[in-house]
């Protein structure tokens, strides 16, 4: 189960996983290290047997083909005995619940910005 993952588990043969981002609805988020092209990525994991697995790969495989330099590509996704994985490119920067605690609101041009 998906739960089990810990810092350090390597993920099909190659993603390792550092750091445990969140977890939500029975979902995880983790910061993981792709051993064989020595990049960091995103790693999205539910357990294999959650309901929403077949939802996560669709929706994987019809993002995959998207090319928008807005969106972090999908570089992997795959279903074994134990969990359910997608893995995105790494997004550098400060996400907008973070910046909106430090800073306030944002101003009616950034956030216009933002949504452009």
């Amino acid at each position: 189960m998906a739960a089990s993952i810990r810092a350090g588990d390597v993920l099909a043969g190659r993603y390792r996983m550092v750091d445990l981002l969140g977890e939500t609805e029975g979902g995880w988020l983790w910061c993981g290290h792709d051993d064989v092209l020595q990049r960091t990525v995103a790693v999205h994991l539910l357990a294999a047997d959650d309901d929403r697995t077949d939802e996560l790969l669709e929706a994987a495989r019809q993002s995959a083909v998207v090319a928008d330099r807005r969106n972090l590509r999908v570089l992997d996704a795959d279903l074994d005995d134990s969990v359910c994985y997608v893995v995105n490119e790494w997004g550098h920067g400060v996400s907008l619940d973070l910046m909106l605690e430090a800073s306030g609101p944002l101003s009616p041009r950034r956030a216009a910005w933002l949504v452009a």
